[in-house]
């Protein structure tokens, strides 16, 4: 008979997230910090384009951050303040390998559609987000000693559930809006005939729709009716 392999009892929800935002205030304060340094050196050298270059900053910052101290400590300030930290899902300490994987291409695809893989902690019954199961990682909890916490996990609660159900409810109202606005400003805009100028093939007041896009792909054809931008 096999020995039952132990477990530990893992992070909340709530703890990741409070741990998060801590986490998103400290690199944003230096990531301000840096910015200011840096435009300073941008004005003095004359470098026009510098968004690109702060922007850039402003990602290995926040991937450094999280990679060297969940490397060197299993947890950042935000998570060491709650208590928590990283681990393999043999409870070890993860590798340089598993933590950038975890930090870069990991939270990456959790952040997709949303965050819903971020989100996907609040019904997996190991409150694992994606990038945790792409790196193979638990978030487990830890007391004064920074020493796991023997334990079995609850059971997911049913208000977790429907937690979980008014996230992707509101993350898919966001992305239909996103598609509404791009194909507002990039596929077809609806417009209202004001006047008879295109009487009798339109009359006034009459609702049109442009489509924006054909003529990407083609040239205008005899018989189109074609809106203009006026110049005024």
């Amino acid at each position: 008979m096999e020995p039952t392999k132990k477990s530990y009892i893992k992070a909340s929800f709530w703890d990741r997230v409070f741990a998060a935002i801590i986490d998103q205030t400290i690199v944003s304060v230096c990531g301000q910090i840096l910015a200011f340094v840096f435009m300073a050196i941008f004005y003095f050298l004359n470098i026009k384009s510098a968004n690109s270059y702060l922007f850039l900053t402003g990602i290995l910052l926040g991937i450094g951050y999280n990679v060297g101290f969940i490397y060197k400590k299993g947890a950042t300030i935000g998570k060491m303040a709650l208590k928590i930290k990283v681990v393999t899902d043999g409870y070890a300490a993860p590798s340089l390998k598993t933590v950038f994987l975890r930090e870069t291409v990991g939270k990456w695809i959790s952040n997709l559609g949303f965050g819903l893989g971020s989100l996907w902690v609040l019904k997996d019954k190991h409150r694992q987000a994606w990038h945790d199961k792409i790196a193979h990682t638990y978030v487990v909890k830890v007391n004064e000693t920074h020493t796991l916490i023997p334990g079995e996990d609850a059971p997911v609660a049913k208000k977790a559930h429907v937690l979980f159900g008014i996230f992707v409810f509101g993350a898919v109202v966001q992305f239909l809006l996103v598609v509404a606005v791009l194909a507002f400003l990039f596929v077809a805009s609806p417009y209202r005939i004001m006047d008879q100028v295109m009487a009798p093939a339109i009359p006034a007041d009459a609702s049109i729709v442009i489509n924006k896009i054909s003529y990407r792909f083609s040239s205008p054809k005899r018989g189109d009716v074609i809106l203009f931008r006026s110049p005024a």
